[in-house]
């Protein structure tokens, strides 16, 4: 998207520089009409304007604006790391016990700057869930991160745990998955 954004932007940066040339040129030329060579003038510079903004102000992932630091813009509201999970909770059902069942979260980035995932812990009395990720770890821009969660019960029984995610997404700074498991004889 980067790229097509950008080739937009430049277009129309080329449209309005085309719009303010040529009126430029008919009015050093003694052009009749100055009232429209003057909104010619203008519509060259608005177009200017929009192709420079279109050009620097596009991500590669289709959101649009989330920096612009050549534009001047304040991008303090738009450069945070921005952690997404797929979901809030893992419910594995019925698991034989001495058996395991493994379930993926995927942890997404969605944010253009890095994210960083200061702890990851799992709270889990019954000592029944593993999972296979540490902290810490960076998310680069739009990066993913699979944490397998797997669940031996070792006993018919009912069991759950809590995962937490501390990040510095200053929007969510701290997510917590709920996990549920039931053992039962094999």
């Amino acid at each position: 998207m980067e790229e097509r954004a950008w080739w937009t932007g430049a277009a129309v940066l080329g449209i309005g520089l085309a719009f303010a040339l040529v009126s430029a040129l008919l009015w050093a030329s003694g052009g009749r009409s100055y009232g429209l060579l003057k909104a010619k003038l203008r519509l060259g510079g608005l177009l200017l304007g929009l192709g420079a903004v279109a050009a620097g102000c596009f991500d590669k992932h289709d959101s649009a604006m989330v920096m612009c630091y050549d534009a001047g813009w304040d991008s303090d509201s738009y450069a945070q790391p921005d952690i997404e999970v797929d979901s809030t909770e893992l419910a594995f059902g019925a698991v034989a016990v001495g058996t395991a069942a493994t379930q993926t979260l995927l942890v997404s980035n969605n944010g253009p700057v890095p994210l960083t995932l200061s702890s990851i812990t799992l709270s889990d009395d019954a000592g029944v869930f593993t999972i296979t990720a540490t902290a810490p770890v960076e998310l680069a821009t739009y990066e993913q991160l699979s944490i397998e969660v797997v669940f031996s019960p070792v006993a018919p029984d009912s069991y759950t745990a809590t995962l937490t995610l501390v990040s510095d997404d200053p929007d969510h700074p701290t997510l917590e998955i709920a996990i549920s498991g039931g053992g039962v004889a094999p």
